[in-house]
């Protein structure tokens, strides 16, 4: 699936998509009598006149898809690239008395990206099966 069929597939106000390395191995939590997966996506926005060495924005994702989580919890490990389209949530919660407000991203659809050598970036491989199964079987419709 190219990144306009990802986009396009999406097609609502609230949708983000980043690209970038997972800060570390994907967590799955319990969530009452659900799962949910934990990301932390590492962007790097590159160079700039003001930070030379570029600067890196860091993502929290979370993911509900019984069928990503099941299918690509094992492949989404420290440094993977991956790309994800998501939904931007806003919430605020109190915290010591001050109102906080919170910002976090809910997958709606997960690619593996990376070399060919590592057997996950492709179609013909077995990670590329999965993420392209996982996300054709995500489609609402």
């Amino acid at each position: 699936m190219t990144d306009t069929q990802t986009v396009n597939r999406h097609q609502n106000t609230n949708t983000c998509v980043f690209s970038g390395n997972l800060a570390r191995d994907a967590e799955v939590r319990e969530a009452g009598d659900r799962q949910r997966m934990w990301m932390t996506l590492a962007v790097s926005n590159g160079p700039t006149k003001k930070e030379p060495n570029g600067d890196t924005a860091w993502v929290n994702l979370t993911d509900w898809s019984e069928q990503r989580i099941a299918g690509l919890h094992k492949f989404l490990v420290k440094g993977k690239q991956i790309a994800v389209v998501c939904r931007c949530n806003t919430w605020r919660s109190d915290k010591d008395g001050e109102t906080v407000y919170n910002t976090g991203f809910t997958v709606q659809s997960i690619e593996l990206l990376g070399s060919k050598d590592d057997g996950l970036g492709t179609n013909d491989s077995p990670g590329g099966e999965v993420a392209a199964k996982v996300a054709a079987d995500d489609v609402p419709f």
